[in-house]
């Protein structure tokens, strides 16, 4: 009964309310009366100049960088891309706006998924300059925020998240009964790193990327490898439903009434529509992707990982059967959406890789030396037959000054920025495999944090509890020669 608690909500409130004023009246005296800086009717002048003749946007792989772009050549660059690269995207000029949004709103009714009728609006297109090239080029992205199809998308992340964990337990059921690694998808470098420590004996690593993955995967390709998996999925998980939450998933055999769910159908449906109802807009132009999946849209990664995953399962599943010493060659393989590395298979992978995916994806080898090579955020050497590891930023050799942590004088809590420091320290101590490459890396952030305005002392007092709790010395050794970075 709620009005057993009524005596102490009053009571709450009243010191509450003592509690603000007492406050109110200790810093009466204190504060400043400010005058907003947009009262000035020159700075209105300057900034209504300045919306109207630039485009400010992130930098490509310097997001705390903003580019100041002339919104003409922003503008025509956008146009460019849309109009000329008539291989990824249609102009859609027989079907309105309004009738778009009205299909996805009528798709999703029919999933009950909530919609409001007078949200018509699609996804549009932005680019991020890509400064540390040779030559200035961009990212094109298309934003899903605040559009008419958000909400199926959002589901259709999580259910297709649902499935990769499932593809997860099955490659791993797989592995125990055959000793193929059918799974080469990771999510961050600690797998990378658990395989360089327990291998015994380095003997070599090359490292692929495809080349523009998200805008080459053609639509039918897509669609055949994510219907088979969402069917094998469904399958070996045993349960005829994913219940979709607000931000997690569930796999049940009754959903509640209340709760949105996908069965393998709708879900099958739903990503179908999704790849089919790829528009966006540039300024008042409405395109459609025909080819790939926008990068910007939410299930994306999963798309992209999922349907990857499709034809090398397939073609392990065969190579097991008709060459097994090369499968489990194949066995220290890794990727990160785009970026593949293989560990002491020699040269295994180099044979067999051309035949695994669809000739419209192109895959360019990244080391000239199977000796060495940069994955990921490592820089990764043999050295005596073992993997040397340390930290690898391409961010270093950008050709401009990159801005990474905030200053000591902005609004960020300093708290949060030390906590940021020492968040790095402990990566670098994860990943670094002798102390001469941690001491490096450490030398490079405490100089950089010294310019934001902290003093070493207090850096050197936070790094030394940090070591001690992480115990740094149990795998470096003595760490004292640590501290003249410090000096």
């Amino acid at each position: 009964d709620a009005s057993c608690f009524e005596g102490w909500k009053v009571k709450f409130i009243k010191l509450l309310e003592s509690s603000i004023y007492n406050l109110k009246l200790k810093y009466r005296t204190r504060v400043r009366k400010c005058n907003s800086v947009f009262d000035d009717p020159s700075v209105c002048d300057e900034l209504d100049f300045f919306h109207r003749h630039f485009v400010l946007c992130p930098v490509d792989k310097a997001s705390k960088n903003i580019a100041i772009i002339c919104k003409k050549y922003y503008m025509n660059t956008l146009l460019h891309e849309c109009m000329n690269n008539t291989l990824s995207y249609c102009n859609i000029e027989n079907i309105s706006i309004d009738d778009i949004c009205t299909g996805i709103n009528d798709f999703m009714k029919d999933l009950k998924i909530n919609v409001d009728d007078g949200d018509n609006r699609l996804p549009h297109i932005v680019l991020f300059p890509k400064f540390h090239k040779p030559k200035l080029s961009q990212r094109f992205v298309v934003s899903y925020a605040n559009c008419s199809i958000k909400p199926l998308a959002s589901r259709i992340t999580l259910g297709l998240k649902a499935v990769y964990k499932k593809v997860i337990s099955y490659s791993n059921m797989i592995l125990k009964v055959t000793g193929v690694n059918r799974n080469w998808i990771i999510d961050n470098n600690t797998p990378l790193l658990d395989c360089f420590a327990n291998t015994d004996f380095a003997r070599n690593i090359q490292t692929y990327d495809f080349s523009t993955l998200y805008t080459n995967l053609d639509h039918s390709n897509i669609k055949t490898a994510l219907s088979s998996v969402i069917k094998l999925m469904f399958k070996h998980a045993k349960c005829k439903y994913i219940s979709i939450y607000s931000k997690s998933f569930a796999w049940v055999n009754k959903p509640r009434d209340t709760t949105f769910s996908f069965d393998e159908n709708s879900l099958i449906e739903a990503v179908n529509f999704l790849i089919d109802n790829c528009y966006f807009t540039m300024g008042s132009q409405v395109f459609r992707q025909i080819i790939g999946v926008p990068i910007g849209v939410d299930p994306g990664p999963y798309i992209a990982n999922l349907t990857l995953w499709y034809y090398e399962n397939g073609y392990l599943e065969k190579l097991y059967k008709r060459d097994f010493f090369s499968a489990r060659m194949l066995g220290k393989t890794f990727r990160l959406i785009d970026d593949i590395t293989s560990i002491n298979s020699d040269g295994v992978f180099g044979q067999h890789v051309g035949n695994i995916y669809p000739t419209s994806l192109t895959l360019n080898k990244e080391n000239k030396e199977d000796s060495s090579a940069n994955v990921l955020d490592l820089n990764v050497s043999i050295v005596d037959g073992k993997f040397k590891v340390s930290v690898y930023d391409k961010r270093d050799d950008f050709p401009f000054h990159i801005v990474q942590f905030s200053g000591k004088g902005s609004n960020v809590p300093r708290s949060t920025v030390l906590g940021v420091f020492l968040s790095q320290i402990i990566r670098y101590f994860r990943i670094c495999s002798d102390i001469d490459g941690f001491a490096d890396r450490l030398r490079n952030i405490v100089d950089k944090f010294v310019n934001l305005g902290f003093k070493k002392v207090l850096l050197k007092s936070r790094f030394i509890s940090i070591s001690k709790k992480h115990d740094f010395s149990n795998k470096y050794g003595n760490i004292d020669d640590l501290n003249s970075v410090f000096d």
